[in-house]
């Protein structure tokens, strides 16, 4: 062992300690994620502990990270991942090139070349970012021709190992897109150059060099370096994998929240619906009667009073329909009945609650859907409704069918009709329910002509 080979390593390797030091004690006082008195806490721990106080603040501070809330797909590590396998590979090389350094002789340029990769490492990933592109490209290449450099200069050693800790380091903090490059070109050069100096060496000693030996040296030595770095790539993507998870399953969560709310949005404008539809029907039938008991109190009082008998049976049913709309259930005719018997019965209550006259034609399977049952059903209570609050009428026409793949459902009133039709709350919540089953509606209407709607689901 001659001592001046470690000169150059020994320089490089004390100021490679300061500036880890100096380098994660700056980036721990730049670092928001921590306050002042965790910043002091860190601080101190990478002073006394040093190496094992970076990786103590890496994993710490890992932990602590915020992914930011819209995220893409990553294609490198996170930051200090990147941080904790650079300080893993950085002392695994100066270790290997000190171990070297003792067991050679007469190798001391080849230890510089060793030195200023060392070197150039250090500054690559500390100082050297994306945006500088010329250094942040031209700096793996420099490393690559030193290292490679080094190892033909050095007949006595084969420095595949460093090589290796060389390519993982760029694999480390380069994107994966740019790995069959940093895998590919080392090889193909460091197997060359190894044949070239494997002859050099058997002309030494004599020998001469055979294609065995050479078929020998290049799977051997290749067999090692695909093995190594093809584990370091998959263990790598295999991370980048696991924190793509990580962030897609955050963002994820975040949209479940943003859907939950929606969610309730929907529901209350749902709930809001079905209130307006039981109320509208109810009070609309109430006010009927009432007008008619108002007018009969003078000339009739024993029909005034079986009208107003009438209003509280209405009135009773309107409220047990209020408190199933905000229960969610469906109408309590549908509970017991089929939807035909349950549009019949409605049918009936109606107009026997009016002189509004229901001319209907009914035929549709009771195996359909029972959300699309109950749409069907509220939907023709909605138009019952409507036809009697606004259009005036005294009779309607309902036709419901079902085809092979469509339910077709259409109304006609003789009510005082319009030109123009402005749809409201319960003509705008029919087609809001229509619109669940990618259905279509139709309104038409003439002023004294009556309003007529076709709707298909």
């Amino acid at each position: 062992m001659d001592i001046i080979n470690l000169i150059p390593l020994i320089v490089v390797g004390g100021a490679f300690q300061l500036s880890v030091q100096i380098y994660y004690l700056i980036h721990c006082v730049n670092n928001n994620r921590l306050d002042n008195k965790q910043k002091s806490k860190w601080a101190i721990i990478i002073v006394l502990f040093h190496v094992i106080g970076v990786i103590l603040y890496l994993f710490y501070t890992r932990k602590t990270a915020v992914s930011p809330p819209s995220i893409n797909l990553i294609e490198s590590l996170d930051k200090n991942i990147v941080h904790l396998v650079f300080l893993f590979i950085l002392y695994s090389y100066e270790i290997l090139a000190f171990v070297s350094a003792f067991q050679s002789k007469d190798e001391f340029i080849a230890f510089i070349f060793l030195a200023v990769v060392f070197l150039l490492l250090i500054i690559r990933h500390c100082f050297v970012s994306s945006g500088q592109k010329v250094l942040y490209y031209l700096l793996p290449i420099v490393e690559l021709v030193l290292i490679l450099s080094a190892n033909y200069i050095a007949l006595s050693r084969n420095y595949l190992f460093l090589i290796l800790f060389v390519v993982a380091s760029l694999l480390n903090e380069y994107p994966l897109k740019y790995a069959k490059y940093i895998i590919t070109a080392p090889l193909i050069i460091y197997l060359s150059t190894g044949v070239i100096k494997l002859n050099t060496i058997f002309i030494e000693n004599g020998k001469v060099l055979t294609s065995d030996d050479i078929t020998s040296f290049v799977m051997e030595n290749l067999i090692i370096y695909v093995m190594v770095v093809a584990v370091f790539y998959i263990a790598k993507r295999q991370l980048i994998m696991n924190e793509n998870l990580q962030l897609l399953m955050k963002e994820l969560k975040e949209k479940n929240q943003k859907l939950e709310e929606i969610s309730i949005i929907k529901e209350r404008n749902r709930i809001a619906r079905e209130i307006h539809d039981t109320l509208g029907h109810t009070l609309t039938g109430a006010i009927i009667q009432l007008e008619a008991a108002k007018k009969l109190v003078s000339v009739d009082s024993q029909k005034a009073i079986e009208a107003i008998e009438q209003t509280q049976t209405t009135t009773r049913t309107g409220f047990a329909e209020l408190k199933r709309a905000i229960k969610a259930l469906k109408p309590i005719l549908l509970e017991d009945n089929t939807l035909k018997d349950a549009l019949l019965l409605l049918f009936e209550r109606i107009q026997n609650e009016s002189d509004y006259k229901i001319n209907s034609r009914i035929e549709i399977s009771d195996t359909i859907d029972k959300n699309i049952k109950e749409c069907i059903y509220k939907i023709t209570q909605e138009l019952i409704t409507n036809s009697i609050r606004h259009g005036k009428a005294t009779s309607m026409d309902i036709t419901i069918t079902q085809g092979e793949d469509l339910i077709r459902l259409q109304v006609e009133d003789n009510g005082i009709g319009c030109n123009q039709i402005v749809e409201g709350y319960g003509l705008k919540g029919i087609r809001e329910r229509i619109a669940v089953y990618n259905g279509k509606v139709h309104y038409s209407s003439k002023e004294n002509q009556g309003f007529a709607a076709t709707i298909e689901l």
